[in-house]
């Protein structure tokens, strides 16, 4: 398993994100999904390093200009698929604790590259950990090249992520019966809501994430993100935001029990009782330790 960093999402999780599966991470704008897809990535690439023979992308037909590989091999254990153009810089991830030089980064034009590159990198490179950023944001190339207005046949998404899934079990698979690790998919997602859907809790509206459903079937974990309260320093017109709490639920989980709840504490400035870009452990371990009734509390 690898840890998420945060202590009490690990426990929910049963140990931390399962490895050689599919995590499906969703929720709200700012609620911290990136965030935790870094530090993911991050603790992978602390767990296990190796050196992989490389081809150049260009004898895989890919563009030359962006994604350019050493002929003497490269370092690369960990990649990230990035559709939402600009939301990722090396100096934030590098505060995320991601080792940005041996971070493969990808910026594909559209869904379906994405998806081939992460196939191929997971098939023909032996790669070990692969997160996209995010299915909502990917758009499949039939939609890209229409007209603002235009029609387009529906379901394209679905159907490309659906034959990606299938892709990517298989792949998984044949390296487990090769004695090889699978590859580890972290899929972020954002929540929608359903225009005129039945919600089960009155006066919340439906949600729902984009992809289909077959993301749902594929991933061995889910997670939902929510906003919780800001942390902030400083009192009236000094009162400035330095992080936030991030409420979890594991909606699903096929290796631990489903249906846990809980939250951290992420700091993204200075002031805060970590530094810029890390999980509040401290005050995880006080919470768990008084969960498990390791000491007391008084007062």
């Amino acid at each position: 398993r690898i840890p998420s960093g945060s202590i009490s999402l690990d426990i929910a999780c049963g140990g931390g994100i399962p490895g050689g599966m599919m995590t499906h991470i969703a929720g709200d704008y700012s609620a911290g999904k990136s965030v935790l897809l870094y530090h993911i990535l991050a603790n992978a690439q602390k767990m296990r390093k190796k050196e992989m023979p490389w081809e150049k992308y260009t004898r895989k037909g890919f563009s030359p200009t962006k994604w350019e590989l050493s002929e003497e091999g490269d370092n690369f254990l960990a990649a990230l698929i990035q559709y939402e153009t600009h939301s990722y810089a090396n100096k934030w991830g590098a505060g995320c604790g991601i080792d940005v030089n041996e971070l493969l980064f990808v910026e594909p034009d559209g869904l379906e590259e994405g998806l081939n590159i992460a196939v191929t990198l997971q098939r023909e490179h032996g790669i070990d950990i692969i997160g996209i950023d995010s299915y909502a944001a990917a758009l499949p190339t039939g939609i890209i090249n229409t007209e603002s207005g235009d029609s387009y046949q529906m379901g394209q998404k679905p159907k490309c992520l659906q034959d990606f899934h299938g892709r990517y079990q298989a792949t998984n698979n044949k390296r487990s019966r090769e004695g090889q690790l699978s590859c580890t998919l972290i899929a972020l997602n954002q929540i929608r809501e359903k225009i005129g859907g039945f919600s089960p809790v009155p006066g919340q509206p439906q949600v729902y994430s984009p992809g289909g459903k077959s993301k749902d079937f594929t991933a061995a974990l889910e997670l939902h993100l929510r906003k919780g309260e800001q942390k902030t320093i400083g009192k009236d017109k000094n009162k400035v935001v330095i992080g936030q709490e991030v409420k979890f639920k594991v909606t699903k989980n096929k290796t631990y029990v489903p249906f846990k709840t809980g939250s951290y504490d992420f700091y993204f400035s200075e002031g805060g009782p970590v530094e810029p870009g890390c999980i509040d452990n401290a005050k995880e371990v006080a919470i768990e330790a008084v969960t498990f009734s390791i000491i007391e509390q008084r007062g």
